[in-house]
């Protein structure tokens, strides 16, 4: 199958992406994809540059974003797509949600350091961003290549040959440090409702990402974000398996919700995950619906 659509990803406006959004979207065009969402964490400053480059390249091009958001105290993502990317409210979320990972920055690396885990203030400063955010990617990268830590037996599995070797940062940061982990330091997103809100009030769909990665096959759990006002859900992703594609499918088709397909590529922080490595014959809908849900929020 052709790889052409890819609608989740991360340039260095995203705290933890590596390429600047031009060289993002030639990246894209170099893997051969067609039509792109450039979706940054909370943020949207990197959209007019990546739009820029995409009429270059002769791509089309979606503005989004991904808002870290909360439903009973669940921490969860939501992609915003087709949204108008320079109201005002997005330069607030950027800045309101920069500050809150400011003030738990110290917090988290000591965290990971009441593990056993040898973390040296140089690599941390070196690594962190935009006035000392410290992303859990990072801590797993000042842990990973610390000399120190070389013989830490917990380290193990993200050494070469180990079972979670592919993608080493992120299985660190997601074994260690998000919710519900050793590590973890509490961060209070904007609810659920609210963010849906916010898509939809700048003309955006709003679309569940990567559910599997958050919450699993959770059927309770998925109904009750369902009902929230959501419009689709990121079924194809590298973080669900078929089984996981499979229960999200059901659900989108029983909700008559709009389906999507992501890499979720970030650079560096994600190195086996590749622009367009995931893809399905079904592209060509998928956008359709996607471009139709779009128009009903704009039209508004």
């Amino acid at each position: 199958m052709e790889h052409w659509l890819d609608l989740h990803m991360h340039s260095n406006c995203s705290n933890d992406g590596e390429f600047s959004p031009a060289v993002l979207v030639e990246k894209c065009a170099a893997a051969g994809l067609k039509t792109i969402a450039l979706t940054d964490h909370n943020s949207t400053s990197g959209v007019k540059e990546a739009a820029a480059h995409a009429k270059k390249y002769n791509l089309t091009f979606i503005p989004g974003i991904e808002l870290d958001c909360q439903h009973n105290g669940k921490n969860l993502h939501l992609l915003g797509y087709g949204i108008d990317f320079s109201d005002p409210c997005y330069a607030r979320i950027t800045e309101n949600v920069n500050q809150m990972y400011r003030s738990i920055s110290k917090e988290r690396v000591q965290r990971a350091r009441e593990l056993g885990f040898v973390i040296r203030e140089e690599k941390i400063a070196q690594l962190s961003v935009r006035g000392g955010i410290v992303m859990s990617t990072m801590i797993a990268e000042a842990v990973l290549t610390e000399a120190a830590n070389d013989g830490h037996p917990a380290l193990l599995p993200y050494r070469a040959g180990g079972e979670r070797s592919a993608n080493t940062c992120v299985n660190f940061a997601w074994d260690y440090c998000v919710q519900g982990k050793a590590a973890y330091v509490p961060i209070s997103f904007m609810p659920l409702q609210e963010a849906i809100s916010v898509i939809h009030q700048t003309g955006g769909a709003a679309v569940w990402a990567h559910p599997g990665a958050n919450i699993g096959c959770n059927g309770e759990l998925a109904e009750e974000i369902f009902q929230a006002g959501i419009d689709g859900i990121e079924i194809i992703s590298n973080y669900h398996d078929d089984s996981t594609r499979r229960f999200y499918q059901e659900k989108a088709a029983a909700h008559r919700l709009v389906g999507t397909i992501g890499s979720d590529f970030h650079g560096k922080a994600k190195p086996s995950v590749h622009l367009g490595q995931i893809c399905t014959e079904s592209e060509d809908l998928l956008l359709k619906n996607l471009l139709s849900t779009i128009q009903k929020y704009q039209s508004l």
